[in-house]
This record gives C-alpha cells, sequence and structure tokens, in this order.
C-alpha cells in the first residue's frame, strides 16, 4: 500500500517546482482558493468525460481518461492539505471520525 504521508511530500516539492519554475501572475504564493478553484476545473474535466449531456449521443467512456483526472484530483487535493497543514496521520483520524458519523447517519437513515 502507498504512504499517503509518500505522496503529501512529493506533492510537496511538485508545489515548489511550480512556483519556481512557472511564472503564477507574479504571485510569490498560491493560496488556498486557487488550490479549490483547480479542483473545481478538474471535477469539470471528470464530468465532461461522462454522458452528463442528455441532448447529445451518448460518446464511449474513456476510463483511462477518467483515471487521469481523478489522479488531478489528488494532485490539488494533496497540495490543499500541504497548504493547511494536514498529514498522514491526521487524515486518517480525521477520515475515521468522518466515517463512523456517516455510517451512523446511515444507519439512521439520515
Amino acid at each position: 500500500m502507498v504512504e499517503l504521508q509518500k505522496l503529501l511530500n512529493l506533492q510537496k516539492e511538485l508545489d515548489r517546482n511550480v512556483l519556481l519554475f512557472v511564472k503564477y501572475n507574479k504571485k510569490k504564493n498560491i493560496d488556498i482558493l486557487d488550490i479549490i478553484r483547480a479542483l473545481q476545473h478538474e471535477l469539470i474535466e471528470l464530468e465532461n468525460e461522462f454522458n452528463w449531456k442528455w441532448w447529445e449521443n451518448d460518446k464511449i467512456i474513456d476510463y483511462k481518461k477518467v483515471k487521469e483526472e481523478i489522479i488531478d484530483l489528488f494532485f490539488f487535493l494533496f497540495s490543499l492539505c500541504n497548504k493547511i497543514n494536514i498529514d498522514e496521520k491526521e487524515i486518517d483520524n480525521l477520515y475515521f471520525n468522518k466515517f463512523m458519523i456517516n455510517r451512523k447517519r446511515l444507519m439512521k437513515g439520515e
């Protein structure tokens, strides 16, 4: 199994390189809203891989492209985690706690 912390560290390195090698509107930092916007656009790109336009003919879904779009989402999610200092242990704890809440809601029919 891949260690989440390893992926978070790789993303941190990539984010540093983005700031070094890409001119980002002359900004020194990428802020949280920038990352959120990127996530929104990646979700739209993922959505566009599916037949959501009922007025058009169905297209063949390219699952290789779907998987690439999902990985793009992970890049920005990891970037966001790094930006607000969430590490692997905290992700694990927060996820498990939210899982328990959601499971309880499901059992109650909420």
